[in-house]
């Protein structure tokens, strides 16, 4: 199945406050093979709200092997995609081993509140990867924290590629904290790789994360206003010698 989502969630255009989609709970689900884990999508000016991804019993749910998905001219992967959300919480998600054009372990877009935290991000391999992506405008309230994002690399160096832990292109109040990113990009002289990229938004706090082995630049700041980075550790090489 080429065009394939593990888990599909839409709102129609003509959605209301009682038929739109909000408080499900999606949880300890284990989901390989398709294109897209879950993909929650809104068509309507109502958001849907209270929406989870996460574990029951302290068991994590798991995505793994995506594989990539045709779609125009592009072929992408993606272990979470969702947009037009409010209130959604994304957490214990063991997103492993997606190869695709385009890579992403979170992908959010559209409007309003996410927290996704605690989940783990691995494997990824591309010409566009990133571990979380947000891509959000208006009044929004974004928390990434307590995630592990690691082994994100571009599959060769014959093009140039962009490989990121965390890209933050718009949002109004964003917080990336407690973090732990590392082996991001793989030595290609064709590849810009980041820990965590701000190109946009504002009021992003970035405050101890923990970043290390980084190709190109730990911590990136090129947009944004009011940003605060503070108390992060970040080492271009392979980081501190824990044994």
């Amino acid at each position: 199945n080429e065009h394939s989502n593990g888990i599909y969630s839409v709102s129609g255009p003509h959605s209301t406050e009682n038929t739109r989609n909000k408080a499900n709970q999606f949880l300890s689900n284990n989901i390989s093979n398709v294109a897209v884990g879950y993909s929650f999508g809104n068509m309507s000016s109502v958001l849907d709200s209270g929406n989870v991804i996460g574990s029951l019993n302290g068991v994590k749910g798991s995505i793994r092997n995506l594989i990539q998905e045709p779609r125009y001219s592009d072929t992408y992967s993606i272990g979470i995609n969702a947009s037009g959300q409010y209130d959604m919480h994304i957490y214990d998600q063991i997103i492993d081993s997606l190869t695709a054009l385009h890579s992403y372990g979170i992908n959010i877009s559209g409007r309003y509140r996410y927290s996704i935290h605690s989940n783990e991000i691995k494997k990824l391999y591309g010409y566009s990867v990133c571990g979380i992506a947000s891509n959000i405008n208006n009044v929004s309230s974004l928390d990434f924290y307590d995630n592990s994002i690691h082994t994100l690399n571009s599959v060769d160096d014959l093009y140039h590629s962009v490989v990121y832990g965390v890209y933050i292109l718009d949002g109004e109040i964003t917080a990336i904290y407690n973090n732990r990113i590392y082996d991001i990009g793989n030595g290609s002289r064709n590849t810009t790789s980041c820990g965590i990229r701000i190109a946009g938004g504002r009021n992003n706090n970035v405050l101890n994360n923990f970043i290390y082995d980084i190709d190109y630049r730990g911590i990136s700041v090129e947009g944004g206003r009011a940003d605060s980075i503070f108390h992060n550790t970040v080492y271009m090489g392979s980081g501190p010698d824990t044994s």
